[in-house]
């Protein structure tokens, strides 16, 4: 996809340049407040509040079995009803996501009745998980933006092309408000929830019952960063994947990643829509 330019007259461009601005000045910010603080107010360094969970080997492939069932099924039925319709390729991408994360949703809270994971070591609330997204978020687009120019250069020195996702390519030629609308909520309400429920949730807390938190976060992000099928933002959701899952780690309550999910998200989803092709795709 071609770099989309905004034109000088272009006014959406003018408020997005500042916001953006805006956040990645609050963020350096406060990774010097963090940086010239006392060690207790490293993120890293803060305590674990995400109790163990002795997830087995056959809990993990009951979880596999029945949101793989259920996604294929879902996904499925979106792409029959596309047909049915006869719909352009933008509305069968709308009808087959919205399937295939409804099917990981249904998938998990399948398996919950099942198997129910100990919960955190205190109730929180949506205020206390929506601050710590959004300090999380501030701290992260720093380190975002610097990867993710540093990974484009290095597709670029061997050569790769810099394709983006075909749904981001596709967002720039889609001129249907209620198209965009439903990829929309897609994209910032159901792809966080369930991906959150799969990759935190499931996988990450599975494999941290097998080795350290660490390893836990590196391997399950890599799977995350993998299943979005790009490399041209393989590299950044591989970071955000592992800030996703510390965020889960110091907080004990999956809204936390699920709020920092969304708030990328629709971050990214106003900028490819209103700003220059400069960011990279929701996660």
């Amino acid at each position: 996809m071609q770099t989309r330019l905004p034109e000088v007259t272009d006014q959406s461009f003018f408020w997005l340049l500042p916001l953006q601005v805006a956040f990645l000045t609050c963020g350096i910010l406060l990774w010097g407040w963090i940086l010239l603080a006392p060690a207790r107010r490293l993120p890293w360094r803060m305590p674990d509040l995400l109790p163990a969970w002795p997830c087995s080997l056959y809990d993990l492939a009951v979880l596999v079995f029945v949101s793989a069932v259920f996604i294929l099924s879902f996904a499925q039925a979106g792409h029959w009803l596309a047909d049915y319709l006869d719909a352009d390729e933008a509305v069968e991408a709308l009808f087959v996501g919205s399937g295939f994360h409804l099917g990981a949703l249904c998938g998990w809270l399948s398996f919950r009745t099942l198997r129910q994971p100990p919960r955190g070591a205190a109730p929180t609330g949506v205020g206390p998980s929506l601050t710590a997204a959004a300090a999380a978020f501030l701290l992260i687009l720093p380190l975002l933006g610097f990867v993710g120019l540093l990974w484009q250069w290095l597709l670029r020195l061997t050569g790769r092309p810099l394709v983006p996702q075909a749904l981001v390519q596709m967002l720039g030629e889609i001129d249907r408000p209620e198209i965009l609308l439903g990829l929309g909520v897609l994209a910032v309400i159901l792809a966080p929830i369930a991906e959150e429920l799969i990759f935190r949730a499931g996988l990450y807390r599975f494999l941290q019952s097998r080795m350290t938190s660490r390893e836990a976060a590196l391997v399950s992000s890599f799977l995350f960063a993998l299943m979005h099928g790009n490399w041209f933002s393989f590299v950044p959701l591989w970071l955000l994947g592992i800030a996703l899952c510390l965020l889960y780690q110091k907080t004990g309550t999956l809204k936390a990643p699920i709020f920092l999910h969304m708030i990328f998200n629709l971050n990214s989803l106003v900028f490819l829509l209103f700003g220059p092709d400069l960011t990279m795709a929701p996660a």
